[in-house]
């Protein structure tokens, strides 16, 4: 009964995150699309729907007045090129507010933002992310991101080096080859005395198949399949690691306490797994926060269980009843990594553990002194 209140618990804190994210509030609607205005030129819509009584601010808004102006970051541009700023499809409307104490620009209802391009490939992809802020009459909501990955195709013809029309009679090999008539100029001359005789090209035919620098390159490996292979190795790895977890937790080998943080450890290497499946396969359902969370309430439960608050199935203190030193002392390393991550649920950056965590650009909330 005990331990099935327990794993409750833990679900119950697991799921947590996803709900509190869930009763956010979203006045701000974004839809992002490809509009190809040419052959090779095209442009990036952005389309955004206002609530009613929200209004979203602008471009131009002096971050340091308070509001985060509107901001949009072009991650990745490959086969393209960007031609000028953004540019919106309406002026933004200019206030002065008592609460900031300054002049201010947002835009109301709707606005569409549209930055124009030119392709360099047949196909390319634009990926990247908006930034924006919003308020009403009576609050405001955090600096909140938006990620955009786009594809396109352009009309773009593969480019052959311009060959000179010459006609050549070939004549069997062994027989002489009429000489053209003598050029007229030195620099004729000399590409003329370049030029190999039909018998010579006959006699070196890969010659005549080598590679021109021209010519249009292989197409290279797509970049999704190391993403795709890396997603399912870690579901699978990850699926490994809980089953392992419960494992350890009903196993009755050696000193219980060690087996089971083990498994406790074996929790967060799988949460961090599958954090990386979800950025592979683009799920979308494990954001900074959620991760963060995830790893936070598992370091708490492991320093607690360190301590002696509950035990997983049996008596676990010593004989003596007290607690061993190193638990003591693994119990404030659990709860040490748990605080110095509490920051990172307001967008501290974590430097320490940064390259292991989901980009900052997931993250919901961020204060803007971060």
């Amino acid at each position: 009964m005990k331990n099935s209140f327990l794993f409750s618990l833990v679900a119950l804190l697991a799921l947590l995150p996803m709900g509190l994210r869930a009763q956010m509030v979203e006045p701000v609607k974004w839809s992002f699309s490809i509009n190809m205005t040419g052959d090779r030129q095209g442009e990036v819509v952005m389309k955004v729907t206002i609530d009613d009584g929200w209004h979203m601010y602008s471009m131009d808004v002096d971050p340091n007045v308070g509001p985060s102006p509107l901001s949009i970051t072009f991650e990745k541009l490959q086969g393209v090129k960007l031609v000028g700023d953004p540019t919106p499809s309406k002026a933004a409307h200019e206030e002065y507010d008592d609460i900031f104490e300054a002049k201010l620009r947002w835009w109301t209802e709707s606005v569409t933002i549209r930055q124009k391009f030119e392709a360099t490939e047949p196909d390319f992809a634009i990926d990247g992310v908006v930034k924006y802020s919003a308020c009403n009459d009576q609050n405001c909501i955090p600096p909140t991101s938006e990620i955009f990955e786009l594809t396109g195709k352009a009309k773009i013809a593969a480019t052959a080096a311009a060959k000179p029309d010459v006609t050549k009679e070939i004549a069997p090999v062994g027989e002489k080859v009429d000489v053209a008539p003598e050029p007229s100029s030195l620099l004729e001359a000399e590409n003329a005395s370049s030029e190999p005789t039909i018998a010579e090209e006959m006699a070196t035919p890969t010659d005549s198949v080598a590679p021109s620098p021209m010519a249009p390159a292989e197409p290279a490996t797509p970049k999704e399949a190391p993403s795709t292979v890396l997603g399912i190795f870690s579901v699978v790895l990850a699926a490994g690691l809980i089953w392992l977890t419960i494992w350890l937790f009903n196993s009755t080998v050696g000193k219980a306490w060690v087996v089971n943080s083990i498994g406790f450890l074996s929790l967060i290497v799988a949460i961090f797994f599958l954090g990386l499946a979800d950025q592979a396969f683009a799920w979308r359902a494990l954001d900074r926060e959620a991760f963060l969370s995830l790893w936070i309430v598992t370091l708490g439960l492991w320093g607690l269980y360190l301590l002696g608050k509950f035990n997983l199935g049996k008596r676990e203190i010593e004989g003596n009843g007290k607690i061993s030193v190193l638990r003591y002392f693994i119990a404030l390393v659990a709860f040490a990594f748990m605080v110095y991550l509490v920051p990172g649920l307001w967008g501290a950056p974590l430097d320490f553990i940064h390259d292991l965590l989901p980009p900052i650009t997931t993250q919901d909330f961020i204060l803007g002194g971060f």
